[in-house]
C-alpha cells in the first residue's frame, strides 16, 4: 500500500472536514437557541456525531498525516469564521448600544 496522498484522499478529508464543520455549525445553532445554559454542553454534543465522522475518516484513508489535514482544514475554517456559532447573533444585538460616546 502506498503512504503518499494522492487527490483522491484529499477531496475525501475536504468532504469529511466540511461535514464535521456543518455538523459544528447545525449543532452549535440549536443549542445557542435553546438557551446560554446548553452551551456548556456544546463540545461533549458536538463531540459524539464528530467522532463518528473523524473515526471514518482513517477507516476510508488509511494513510500518515490524515489527521494533520483534518485539524489544519478545521483551524483554517474557524479561524476564517469569527463568530462560528450562529447564536452568537443575540449577544451582538445586546451589547451593541454600550460603549464610548
Amino acid at each position: 500500500m502506498k503512504q503518499k496522498l494522492n487527490a483522491k484522499d484529499f477531496i475525501l478529508i475536504g468532504i469529511l472536514t466540511a461535514l464535521m464543520w456543518i455538523i459544528c455549525m447545525i449543532i452549535s445553532t440549536i443549542m445557542s437557541v435553546a438557551g446560554p445554559v446548553t452551551n456548556v454542553f456544546y463540545p461533549s454534543v458536538v463531540a459524539i456525531p464528530n467522532g463518528i465522522v473523524m473515526m471514518l475518516l482513517p477507516a476510508k484513508v488509511p494513510k500518515k498525516g490524515v489527521f494533520t489535514i483534518c485539524a489544519a482544514i478545521q483551524a483554517i475554517l474557524f479561524l476564517l469564521v469569527p463568530s462560528h456559532r450562529l447564536g452568537n447573533w443575540r449577544c451582538h444585538l445586546r451589547f451593541s448600544d454600550h460603549g464610548p460616546k
